[in-house]
């Protein structure tokens, strides 16, 4: 018997904050789950554990709800577990009680009565801490008591469970008491950040990095994830990579770079599969050549998940200011003789002229003109 533990899909995330890519980021993430099941029917695996935020949160759209339970038809052979987390916690109106209409029989969500252990394969007892909205705080681990049934005896819980600290070893986390002597076979926790393996102790507690991880600083780890094989008298746990959604942040410096395509070759050295870049660009540009952040997002658009430019470049003098455009010329050096604080707005309008519109009046239409 084989588990693999997630986390973090996110299913129905509106992504304000990434508005043009949304719709990708969504329709990207949705084939996630149905990848995570493949990955385990090529690993013998017959338990799906995901262990909080399998939705953004509680008031996603019924077909978010419905694509779960298709993608579990479609792979009967394997079981999804579910436990509502930290963005979808268990309420009257969560989006886990839209599955219980059209459940599929391979598909168990670990509601707050789930406390009693439950048994729904053969020699394996699964207790749950899923986040409930009626709650003020995480119930401790210490309300789940281990029953002495044959069998594997798995504990999941959403949340951190207090702080934890860097072990002795690189990877390795210690945990709070409650967490590092659990009574179980196996912890599953989400909420970690980086997937992590906490403790040295024989029975092993994981923390599982999410599918869709838009935070910078974990989001190199998205999709880490663990594969628990039940199959000897002990439990062996290994770190399994699942296709994933994540966010990075990058500083490129464009001194020198010739044109927009070598920028964005540069930008594209640096991506992964299903990646959404936040890259800052400095360096020095020509107020003949600035980059114009819409034209620089498009050359990437086929290679990324989504892009997004903060051009803090410094601008330097035309490289032949004499067949420059009076109007750019003018600008330059308003720019180059003007405070540091008016230096965003006149960017913009030398952007606009080297782009061929001198017309101030048009300045106004451009996507990237952030002075209007």
């Amino acid at each position: 018997m084989k588990i693999l533990h997630f986390t973090g899909l996110r299913l129905g995330a509106a992504y304000p904050d990434w508005p043009e890519a949304g719709e990708r980021i969504r329709k990207l993430s949705g084939s996630l789950l149905e990848k995570a099941f493949q990955t385990a029917a090529e690993l013998d695996v017959s338990t799906l554990l995901c262990t909080g935020d399998l939705f953004d949160s509680n008031t996603v759209s019924l077909p978010d709800a419905h694509h779960v339970v298709d993608v579990c038809k479609r792979f009967p052979k394997q079981t999804l577990v579910v436990l509502p987390g930290g963005r979808d916690p268990w309420a009257p109106y969560c989006a886990h009680r839209h599955l219980g209409g059209h459940r599929a029989a391979n598909l168990v969500v670990l509601f707050p009565e789930s406390a009693c252990p439950t048994s729904f394969a053969p020699g394996l007892w699964i207790y749950a801490l899923p986040e409930d909205a009626s709650q003020t705080g995480p119930r401790s681990l210490k309300q789940l008591e281990r029953r002495t049934d044959p069998g594997w005896h798995i504990a999941v819980a959403y949340g951190n469970r207090g702080r934890l600290q860097p072990g002795p070893e690189e990877g390795l986390v210690m945990a709070p008491v409650e967490v590092a002597n659990h009574p179980f076979d196996y912890l599953a926790l989400a909420d970690g950040g980086a997937a992590e393996r906490i403790g040295t102790t024989r029975r092993p507690a994981c923390y599982a990095a999410p599918l869709v991880s838009l935070e910078p600083a974990t989001g190199l780890q998205a999709g880490a994830s663990w594969v628990i094989n039940l199959s000897g008298p002990e439990p062996v746990v290994e770190p399994v990579r699942l296709e994933s959604i994540s966010q990075n942040s990058i500083e490129l410096d464009v001194s020198g770079l010739p044109s927009v395509s070598a920028i964005a070759q540069a930008i594209r050295r640096q991506a992964g599969a299903g990646t959404l870049f936040d890259v800052r660009l400095v360096g020095t540009r020509p107020a003949t050549s600035p980059i114009l952040e819409p034209e620089l997002a498009a050359f990437c658009a086929d290679d990324l998940l989504g892009v997004r430019i903060a051009d803090e470049t410094r601008l330097t003098a035309p490289e032949d200011s004499r067949n420059s455009p009076p109007v750019l010329r003018a600008l330059w050096q308003a720019y180059s003789e003007g405070a540091e604080a008016e230096r965003g707005a006149l960017k913009d309008a030398i952007k606009l002229a080297a782009a061929g519109r001198l017309n101030p009046s048009q300045w106004r239409e451009a996507p990237w003109a952030r002075s209007s």
